[in-house]
Formats: structure tokens, sequence, C-alpha cells
């Protein structure tokens, strides 16, 4: 006895259609029931419930099959089919596999530069310089300011915000150093994700595709 619910997949067994549910039957039978019902009740119209399995966690393409009776127990169950990929499924596996870390890449790389690079900076602690495009603008442009304060001996001095939200004062010489950082770790930044694109996509194997390093900057 096992209770039907709206759920419950059914067999009809004359039939042999599958997967039937409550309301399917409640519709073909012109039956007025609940929510639930009790699985006699549906034995003498030739349905009956199929028992859940365990759907396989291994194996390429696993689909479900018509469901067998167990006549051990006289229970219909769920039948599952396990088989790896052959040539043609195998080859659009690997590219949607590459075309997802090519766009995981691009994604790591912009959060990794919104985010900076580790920089010493002088009040002794390590802060991280945002290199997103409004990061990128705003250090090229200080290191503008503060080269042509150091070209005409002005003074200069300027509050640089951190990702920590530190402010920081810098003067001109610790600025164009923020500034020189700043573009060094971007061009590295971007060879590292352009190298991790070209080996992306000169994998022939799941194995070959690389995998995402932690950061994207040393100190």
């Amino acid at each position: 006895m096992t209770l039907v619910t709206r759920d419950t997949r059914l067999i009809c067994v004359e039939t042999g259609e599958y997967p039937l549910f409550l309301d399917d039957f409640k519709t073909r039978e012109n039956a007025v029931i609940g929510s639930s019902i009790d699985s006699e009740a549906l034995v003498d119209f030739g349905y009956f419930p199929v028992e859940e399995t365990p759907r396989p966690t291994e194996g390429n393409v696993i689909t479900e099959a018509a469901p067998l009776l167990d006549e051990a127990t006289g229970t219909w169950k769920r039948v599952w089919t396990v088989r790896q990929y052959n040539e043609e499924e195998f080859a659009a596996f690997l590219q949607q596999s590459k075309d997802s870390m090519q766009y995981k890449i691009d994604q790591f790389r912009n959060e990794q530069f919104a985010i900076g690079f580790p920089h010493l900076f002088p009040d002794g602690e390590i802060y991280h310089a945002q290199v997103n495009t409004v990061g990128r603008g705003n250090i090229s442009d200080l290191r503008t300011l503060a080269k042509e304060a150091i070209a005409t001996g002005a003074p200069f001095q300027v509050v640089f915000r951190t990702y920590e939200n530190v402010n920081v004062t810098l003067n001109a010489e610790e600025t164009v150093e923020l500034g020189n950082a700043a573009a060094q770790h971007v061009q590295a930044g971007y060879a590292l994700s352009w190298q991790l694109k070209d080996a992306t996509k000169a994998a022939t194997t799941l194995e070959e595709i690389p995998e995402l390093p932690e950061s994207l900057f040393t100190l």
C-alpha cells in the first residue's frame, strides 16, 4: 500500500503509458478525488505507482527507461540507463565546456581588476589598488599630475582610497610608483588571462582545460 500524491509517478499497465500522475488519472477516469489516494484504489483501473530509485551519479548520458516490475515485491520501479558520450556528443560537450571556461576567465579577470593588485603603501601596510576601468583612469591621472609636479618642483600630495576603503596619503614619488605598478600589473593580468584563454581554446580533452588561479595578481 502506497499513498499516491500529485507528485507520484504512475504507470498505466494496459497501455504502458508513463509517466502519468494523479491529475492525469482523474481526468482520464473522470474521478473525483482529493490531492492523495491509496494506491490500492488505482489498481482496479490498471494504474500503479512507480517507486523512486536513486539516479546514477556517474556516466555521461543518464536517461530514464520504462519502469520494470520487481517480481519479488510486486512493485514497479524507475529504471535508469547510463552510457558514455559518443564521439559527436563528446565534441559538443567539450566545446560547451571550453565556451563556459572562456566566459569564466573574462569574469575572473574583471572581478580581480575590481579588487586590484596588492601594493605595499608608505604606511607599511599592504592594500589593494583597483585597476578596473575607473580605477585605472584614476591612477593614471594621479600619476600624470605627480610627474608634472616632480618636473616643476611643485608640492604634491594626494589621498588615495584603497579597495579596503583605507585612505593613504601619497607624495609625488609614491604616486608615480603606484602608477607604474598599476601599469605593470594590468599588463601581467591581461597576459595571464590570455594565456588561460589560449590554453582553453587549444584543449582537446576536458583535463587540458586549465583551472582558474586563486588570484590574478602577486605582490
